[in-house]
């Protein structure tokens, strides 16, 4: 592989690790050793204004701020993504929608319909596939009658324009052995959400007549492990002050069950409910904690995901550009915060009811330009290009609220930095556990 055929030199950071050079592109998402003549071809592409800085601590330089241009908003999906309700049958202590369950609704047959119509007109043509997902403020699968008649209707839309239909969904687990037997033959990706073994996870998510709904919840696991590919099984794990210390037998216990994908998310008081404060986990003890996860998965063939850490592009925050989300009351909203009392009208970016559905331009617009790169605290961050601002619903909070996230921002950062060592260091050590090609330039 050559540079100039991949790589635009001017999105990447080079740094420096045992007297190597790396070059790091993370929107070609590829980690290059730079030696010999390849090393001297790059240094020779660059001008003398190209590297802004040098990092000390990492000794990575850092470019100005990059052309990217994802995000413009084109109105062109790839998919849907359907918030289909409010209600739930657990009361999770952490839960960022209890306040949207005093008035339990549910998504009419009219929204979901117009909903689809809209997203295939207005589909990116370029794409040979299609997605559906479900998530919500509450648990989708109460509701599974209206996921099967809107998932063949998926089907047989999607049938007719030659498109390959792709199903998603993000679920508490408590659906019966007869609605995991339709996810299975569906080839539906699960996202479940399970926090650890049965001690841990019914300290936090009971349902709401007090009862443990773990069995239940790691039955259906187990028969999906059985059933599909570990690319389609992924444990959510909410990581609080009482698990933090758990979290090695945590992954244990999901690998002994069959689940070989977790996300581990750490408690944040943004958006979650009320009085729990004791709740959440100071930053750097979760990454510390996080770095051991990373080498007992390696050990165990599994794979960790953590916000930044995925290495992705950050450049639309919740909102993705390329899915249409609409909640039950037919809002085209941006993020799952979005809620009817969230105080935040940018993220409603138009309602599916209308007799004209279309986006508010202008709000979309208001969220684009908050740009990381903005920021000059941002402009040397290894994290920028997978960051939008830790994210950016934290971006417009610090702002109206003159709160602070500086400590967490430098945490991720510096967890970051190890796993790009890391991978350099032993890369068929870790690459297993990251979704990143790691390339040597020969």
């Amino acid at each position: 592989m050559s540079i100039s055929a991949k790589t635009n030199i001017g999105d990447v950071f080079i740094y420096k690790y045992n007297d190597s050079f790396y070059l790091y592109s993370p929107l070609d998402k590829v980690i290059l050793k730079l030696k010999g003549k390849g090393y001297s071809n790059l240094m020779a592409n660059q001008n003398k204004n190209h590297w802004k800085s040098q990092l000390s601590k990492y000794k990575v330089f850092s470019n100005t701020k990059p052309e990217v241009y994802e995000y413009v908003s084109t109105n062109k999906f790839d998919g849907v993504t359907f918030m289909m309700t409010n209600a739930c049958n657990l009361a999770c202590r952490y839960c960022y929608a209890s306040d949207y369950q005093k008035k339990p609704s549910f998504m009419p047959e009219d929204i979901w319909s117009k909903t689809l119509e809209y997203a295939f007109e207005n589909r990116d043509m370029k794409s040979n596939e299609f997605s559906l997902a479900f998530h919500g403020f509450g648990e989708c699968t109460l509701f599974f009658k209206d996921i099967i008649k809107i998932s063949e209707a998926f089907k047989r839309k999607a049938k007719t324009l030659g498109l390959k239909p792709i199903f998603q969904i993000t679920t508490n687990g408590t659906f019966t052995e007869s609605e995991c037997t339709y996810l299975i033959e569906n080839n539906y990706r699960v996202n479940l959400s399970i926090d650890g073994d049965k001690e841990i996870n019914d300290s936090m998510r009971l349902q709401k007549n007090g009862k443990s709904p773990f069995e239940k919840i790691v039955s259906n696991a187990k028969m999906l492990s059985n059933a599909v590919t570990k690319e389609r099984l992924l444990a959510r794990s909410t990581v609080t002050s009482k698990s933090l210390d758990k979290m090695i037998e945590s992954l244990e216990y999901f690998n002994s069950i069959g689940i070989r994908m977790v996300h581990f998310a750490p408690m944040d008081i943004r958006g979650a409910a009320t009085g729990i404060d004791k709740l959440a986990v100071d930053i750097n003890e979760f990454i510390e904690k996080l770095k051991e996860c990373i080498h007992k998965a390696s050990e165990l063939g599994m794979k960790i995901y953590y916000g930044p850490f995925n290495f992705g592009i950050g450049t639309r925050f919740c909102f993705s550009k390329s899915k249409l989300t609409v909640d039950y009351s037919g809002r085209i909203i941006a993020c799952v915060e979005a809620g009817e009392n969230s105080d935040y009208e940018e993220f409603c970016f138009g309602n599916i009811r209308e007799q004209q559905i279309g986006f508010k331009q202008d709000r979309i617009d208001k969220l684009n330009s908050i740009s990381v790169y903005d920021y000059p605290e941002c402009n040397n961050c290894l994290l920028k290009y997978h960051c939008a601002g830790y994210c950016r619903v934290n971006r417009i909070q610090r702002e109206k609220n003159n709160s602070e996230f500086a400590h967490i921002c430098k945490a991720n950062e510096n967890g970051f930095a190890w796993i790009l060592n890391e991978l350099t260091l032993n890369k068929d050590r870790v690459k297993s556990l990251l979704d990143f090609p790691v390339e040597q330039l020969l």
